[in-house]
C-alpha cells in the first residue's frame, strides 16, 4: 500500500484531507505547492501542518515542504525546523543540502509527482475519498 500523497495549498484543504483520513484510519502525506518554500515559507507551512495535527492526532501525517531548485529556501526550511524538504537539485547544491539535512535529523527527496492537486477541486469530498481509495491500492 502506498500513502496517499496531496499537494495542499491552504490550511483548509489540510483540514479537510484529514477529517478524511481520519475517518477512513489512512495515513497522508500532505505536500506544498511547488516552489511554496519560497513564497509560503516553512513557518507558515509549519504552522498548517501543526494545526492539522493538532486536530486531528489519531492521523500519521508526513508534511513536505517543496524548496524547489532554491537551495538557500531549503537551508532556511531546514534551520526553521521543517523535518521533510522536496528539492529540485543537483550536483554539489543537492550534496551540501543533503548533508546539512542529514545533520539535523531532516529528510530531503523529490518532489511527488503522483501527488493528487487541490488547486480549483470543485467537489473536495468527492476527489480525496476517491485518491485515498485509489491509493490503498496499490
Amino acid at each position: 500500500m502506498t500513502v496517499p500523497a496531496f499537494i495542499i495549498h491552504d490550511l483548509a484543504q489540510a483540514l479537510e484531507v484529514a477529517r478524511i483520513a481520519d475517518e477512513t484510519g489512512t495515513d497522508i502525506t500532505l505536500q506544498s505547492a511547488k516552489g511554496a518554500g519560497a513564497f509560503l515559507g516553512p513557518d507558515i507551512f509549519g504552522a498548517i501542518l501543526d494545526e492539522v495535527k493538532r486536530t486531528y492526532p489519531r492521523v500519521n501525517i508526513v508534511g513536505i515542504l517543496d524548496c524547489g531548485d532554491e537551495a538557500g529556501t531549503a537551508l532556511k526550511a531546514l534551520r526553521s525546523g521543517v523535518s521533510r524538504i522536496s528539492v529540485d537539485l543537483t550536483g554539489p547544491a543537492l550534496e551540501k543540502v543533503n548533508d546539512i539535512a542529514a545533520q539535523s535529523g531532516a529528510t530531503t527527496s523529490c518532489f511527488i509527482t503522483d501527488a493528487m492537486d487541490l488547486l480549483d477541486i470543485a467537489d473536495m469530498e468527492k476527489t480525496i475519498c476517491q485518491h485515498l481509495k485509489y491509493r490503498k491500492t496499490l
